[in-house]
């Protein structure tokens, strides 16, 4: 599955990468939690025909693992180096956009990237001084931020069990 959507990226960049190791993360309480987070979400949209679980790529660097496989995508222990959308955890659809987002390599030029199942919900145009998503329509707080409304490419998140790690791809590029 996660060389499918690798694969599916290449395709559409010219970067070359080399595939080290692709691990399944399988922690039973985290994942409990984000399904039900999931539940709540699909009950709160169940109307609206939204699409509420989008598989997007998380990049981190080597110190962030441990957290990340343990805890899953707390703000206060994941890197993000950009904040142009809000202060939340960052996602992607392409697994190559988040370029800039991650941390310096380590000196052999490694890195990493969740591919991560990711309550998007309903979401908004985000904005670098957003600590929280703002409220929609209905007064009710959007489940995310993106960078563009009509085609987002990038998702922020601000709940930490809003995101379940499902896949750690480790990589040369």
């Amino acid at each position: 599955m996660v060389w499918r959507y690798v694969q599916k990226n290449k395709k559409r960049n010219i970067k070359l990468i080399i595939l080290l190791k692709v691990k399944r993360i399988q922690n039973p309480s985290l994942y409990k939690k984000f399904v039900i987070h999931k539940c709540k979400m699909e009950n709160e949209l169940k109307d609206s025909g939204k699409e509420v679980v989008k598989h997007l790529w998380h990049r981190t660097s080597q110190d962030y693992l441990q957290n990340i496989n343990s805890e899953g995508f707390n703000r206060s222990k994941t890197l993000s180096l950009v904040n142009n959308y809000g202060r939340g955890v960052y996602f992607s659809t392409d697994f190559y956009y988040l370029e800039g987002e991650s941390a310096i390599a380590n000196p052999s030029n490694d890195y990493y990237c969740y591919l991560s199942q990711v309550l998007v919900g309903d979401f908004t145009k985000g904005a670098s001084r957003c600590m929280v998503p703002p409220l929609n329509q209905q007064n009710k707080k959007y489940h995310s931020l993106v960078d563009d409304v009509t085609n987002p490419k990038v998702f922020v998140i601000f709940g930490d069990t809003q995101a379940y790690p499902s896949y750690l791809v480790h990589y040369r590029g």
